[in-house]
């Protein structure tokens, strides 16, 4: 099993009137986004996210790991520590966020294990193909 769902192809096409894992989820996050309104609002959370396997945080610290807790070094997020990363939650756009390319993929670009590459060519390519909607306050980047 997977931590995260393939929207893109099924392991197994579902049988007869089944929904596939994407439309599954599609459906929870719309009902989610009806009934957390008056709730759960916008929130924003400050979150450790750890330094990432083959990524270049992880090349940081190339021979031996030095421990910040116990005085070896110095604490510096992103490098001998995790980043300190603000977490800006909007639960009412749970479904209007899951059904749309956001804005940082078209900011920022693709990415993984410590490869970064442009994709505007494709974004540019799934907004004629499908459609585009304007940002809403909700989407901050």
């Amino acid at each position: 099993m997977h931590p995260f769902i393939h929207p893109l192809s099924a392991a197994v096409d579902p049988a007869w009137e089944s929904k596939s894992d994407w439309e599954i989820y599609k459906g929870i996050a719309s009902v989610f986004s009806e009934v957390c309104v008056g709730h759960l609002g916008q929130e924003t959370d400050v979150v450790l996210h750890p330094l990432q396997h083959d990524s270049p945080a992880e090349l940081a610290q190339p021979f031996d790991i030095l421990d910040w807790r116990k005085g070896e070094c110095e604490l510096i997020p992103g490098k001998t520590a995790p980043n300190i990363v603000v977490v800006e939650r909007d639960y009412p756009a749970t479904y209007e966020r899951f059904t749309s390319l956001g804005p940082l993929l078209d900011k920022l670009g693709n990415g993984g294990k410590g490869i970064a590459w442009n994709t505007q060519d494709e974004v540019d390519f799934l907004g004629k193909l499908n459609y585009t909607r304007k940002p809403t306050v909700r989407w901050r980047c």
